[in-house]
């Protein structure tokens, strides 16, 4: 499993999830019948498959024993404990958000600058208390969805906690130490260019056959 690329991990939970929701009364399943359904290319799907497991020439692979696979290699089957740090609408949403289990991250709780008694899935704790249960439960992944000027103090505490790993929704760069992995998610960048996409789906469609066939 060596030298798998970073593209390929970041598809693997795309072929997962199309299994597992797949309705299909199928024992089998092909990696040509995987890559029609998902629009992707049949020797890129194949690639990615082989890393996790080795299919039956001619018939494909053992759904339920892919779908073991893929969670074996992806760690769900492991439960990893994460917080929130940012309880306004985007946070509390997370927070309540049920599917987090299925892909093997436990979030525990949310962080604000005070904690409250509003009904939700899992505590909104104060800030204050942030430090001291990172440590304690061992906590390595955080979501960040302060607003952007407080973002990189409070990844900065983070750091110093002991995070390892943060998911951050603000629309700020993190100048973070080299052993934090963060990955960036940018809602209005991700919106900007699904439009931009589908501008050039409708000009592409609109183009003159003869155009399209030169």
């Amino acid at each position: 499993m060596q030298g798998i690329s970073g593209q390929t991990i970041k598809r693997l939970p795309l072929y997962l999830t199309y299994l597992k929701t797949r309705k299909t009364d199928e024992t089998y399943v092909s990696s040509t019948t995987i890559s029609e359904d998902l629009r992707l290319n049949p020797v890129l799907v194949r690639k990615d498959l082989a890393c996790v497991m080795t299919g039956k020439p001619k018939v494909g692979f053992l759904r339920e024993d892919l779908i073991a696979a893929l969670e074996e290699y992806l760690g769900y089957n492991r439960l990893d404990s994460a917080i929130i740090v940012g309880a306004g609408k985007l946070g509390r949403a997370l927070l309540d958000y049920p599917g987090f289990d299925a892909y093997g991250i436990e979030v525990i709780a949310a962080f604000d600058i005070s904690g409250d008694d509003r009904t939700s899935a899992r505590p909104v704790l104060g800030i204050d208390k942030l430090d001291d249960i990172v440590k304690r439960m061992h906590i390595k992944i955080a979501i960040l969805t302060v607003p952007a000027p407080n973002a990189q103090d409070v990844a900065k505490s983070l750091e110093a906690s002991g995070i390892e790993a943060i998911l951050n929704f603000a629309p700020v760069h993190l100048s973070l130490g080299e052993s934090v992995i963060v990955k960036n998610v940018n809602l209005a960048t991700e919106l900007a260019g699904l439009a931009k996409s589908l501008a050039e789906a409708k000009e592409k469609s609109n183009e003159p056959k003869e155009s399209r066939d030169h």
